[in-house]
């Protein structure tokens, strides 16, 4: 099972809000001609490398992991434009922007080896005489 480097839940807040540069930009989402006259889109900002909340293993981890999303100023960028609400699209931006984080935390566990039982090492050593039999026995035909 993935663990995560801090403690947390998913209903937690990962980005520290105060942090956060919101910008506004007119939606190409729902809205029909409203959204020709309102900024409905909601884009947020995040400088990653200057985070308070953040140890340096932490956001070097958050800056591989989210690499594409990252520019070359250091801002982690999310929009969304999925609703008619400029407010509901914030909320929105903001729990994709904290799941992204969290995901970019997780530490998988390393996979330890198991040894093959003597029943699987019996079957594959029986199927593969069998197989080496059936392939014999095709080359040595007698045509007389």
């Amino acid at each position: 099972m993935p663990t995560l480097s801090r403690e947390n839940d998913k209903s937690k807040q990962m980005v520290p809000r105060h942090e956060v540069i919101v910008d506004y930009a007119r939606s190409s989402g729902p809205g029909g001609q409203k959204v020709n006259k309102t900024e409905s889109k909601a884009v947020l900002r995040w400088h990653v490398e200057s985070s308070s909340e953040f140890t340096d293993d932490e956001k070097k981890r958050i800056q591989e992991k989210l690499a594409g999303r990252i520019n070359s100023e250091g801002y982690l960028i999310v929009d969304n434009q999925q609703t008619r609400s400029q407010n509901q699209n914030v909320k929105l931006a903001f729990a994709r922007m904290d799941e992204l984080v969290t995901e970019a935390l997780f530490i998988e566990k390393e996979r330890i080896g198991t040894k093959p039982t003597r029943g699987a090492k019996e079957r594959r050593l029986d199927n593969k005489s069998k197989r080496g039999a059936l392939k014999a026995q095709r080359g040595n035909r007698d045509w007389e």
